[in-house]
């Protein structure tokens, strides 16, 4: 009984699952802009879908996503976009995820016209005093881009192949390959720096090379500073008169005196101890003495 119950339940499962929509995408190549443009609509009635969800992602050769948008009305249009092998994702809630392999070729260029050369006006002369203000250069931030973007896919390329290379003589790549899909994702997300950095730390777990490192941006040679003016030599400067020194102090006498000084007190110390020893002898005799007289008398 628990396993009929089971496999209804699984099936009830199944059907549930089964009941998104499915979606049904088309596209074709607008020539001559080499618009590519993505038509979306149900299945069943031919319903044109709005607000899906379309993602370009290029991955021959590897560039991540390169385009993305939704629907108005069921059509999308995409500009700007290369030959190469892209996957077309569709999404929207309540239907079924399509995921397309197509190939993209560009337009055949059309035979050149003829140019006609108008005669133009001749351009106002403008008076000295006006500036004209050029307009801002932005091919430089958008050149400084695609740069990234090379080197971040170029990257990738070299650390997957460095990758298969390792696995095929046996060694374990397990690391190294997650290391890969965390720069290919940072690339889909749009950070190609950081995506070239975890591929050249992929590719480093499997050769064991060094990571390369940076090349430091050229720095701009300051022009040549121009010659400073010849300053005016000062006249110079007279002299100071000489100043009379003073006699020098007559230290040794100083000395002389101090050392003449300190032998006299030493004289009168002596002199000082001579006379309390010399007292000190008279006091002994004379008590000696006069401790003799008593005993005189008594012999008498």
């Amino acid at each position: 009984m628990k396993h009929v119950f089971l496999a209804l339940v699984l099936f009830g499962l199944a059907f549930a699952g089964s009941s998104d929509k499915d979606l049904v995408v088309t596209y074709k190549m607008v020539c001559p802009d080499n618009s590519f443009e993505v038509t979306v609509h149900e299945s069943k009635d031919d319903k044109l879908l709005s607000n899906v969800n379309i993602r370009m992602v290029k991955v021959s050769p590897w560039e991540g996503t390169v385009a993305e948008g939704t629907t108005e009305a069921g059509v999308i249009t995409f500009d700007g976009l290369t030959a190469g092998g892209y996957e077309l994702y569709a999404v929207k809630p309540e239907y079924k995820r399509q995921i397309l392999n197509i190939d993209i070729e560009m337009c055949e260029e059309a035979p050149e016209e003829e140019n006609v050369t108008e005669e133009t006006p001749p351009a106002e002369e403008y008076e000295e005093d006006e500036v004209v203000d050029a307009p801002p250069k932005e091919e430089e931030e958008v050149t400084e881009e695609s740069d990234e973007l090379s080197a971040a896919t170029k990257a990738i390329a070299d650390a997957d192949a460095a990758i298969t290379k390792a696995n095929a003589e046996g060694e374990d790549t397990t690391e190294a390959r997650a290391k890969l899909q965390e720069a290919q994702q940072h690339l889909m997300l749009g950070d190609p720096v950081k995506a070239k950095q975890l591929a050249d730390e992929a590719k480093a777990m499997v050769t064991g090379a060094a990571l390369p490192v940076e090349e430091e941006e050229e720095i701009e040679e300051l022009p040549p500073v121009e010659e400073e003016e010849e300053i005016e030599e000062l006249p110079p400067v007279e002299e100071e008169e000489e100043i009379e020194e003073l006699p020098p102090v007559e230290e040794e006498e100083e000395m002389e005196t101090v050392e003449e000084e300190e032998e006299e007190m030493e004289e009168a110390a002596d002199y000082s101890l001579l006379a309390i020893v010399v007292l000190v002898v008279l006091v002994v005799v004379a008590y000696w003495y006069y401790s003799q007289e008593p005993k005189k008398k008594k012999k008498k």
